[in-house]
């Protein structure tokens, strides 16, 4: 192990700390999302909820396998420094499992957004779709001819 690999592990745990202390404010506001109306009987919503929950988590497990491998550095006869390449590899290792938590949750949004427009409420089963010239009400009053 050489300096790079040294250098890439107290960055991960600088990043792991930062959105470890970044996710816990979003876990304490997290049961917001369940404020609009029908959204406690929305998957979706509940998925996204549950994506957001481990993120202080596996920022913990990535500060654990950041510290652990700068206490178990011991210097060893040969190169100084590993090559760049390394400095990458050992970065993406202790940086994991957050970035496994942030595809998740970036998935979690996008089937919202696909699925549901963005909202989480349940969607209307009895209203049209968005675009449509008809509505619940019975449409537009200037669509109808005397």
């Amino acid at each position: 192990m050489g300096a790079s690999t040294t250098i890439a592990d107290v960055l991960g745990g600088v990043l792991a700390l930062a959105y470890t202390v970044i996710s816990a404010l979003c876990v304490a506001m997290s049961p917001m999302m369940f404020d609009a109306p029908g959204s406690t009987k929305n998957a979706l919503a509940r998925l996204l909820f549950l994506t957001v929950l481990p993120a202080p988590i596996c920022g913990g497990v990535s500060m654990y396998l950041a510290v652990s491998r700068v206490l178990a550095l011991r210097p060893t006869p040969g190169p100084p420094a590993a090559p760049p390449a390394s400095f990458g590899r050992e970065l993406l290792l202790v940086l994991t499992p957050v970035l496994v938590q942030l595809v998740a949750l970036a998935s979690a949004i996008v089937l919202i957004q696909v699925l549901q427009g963005g909202s989480l409420s349940a969607p209307d089963r009895q209203s049209k779709a968005p675009g449509s010239s008809a509505s619940v009400g019975g449409g537009n009053t200037f669509d109808k001819v005397p």
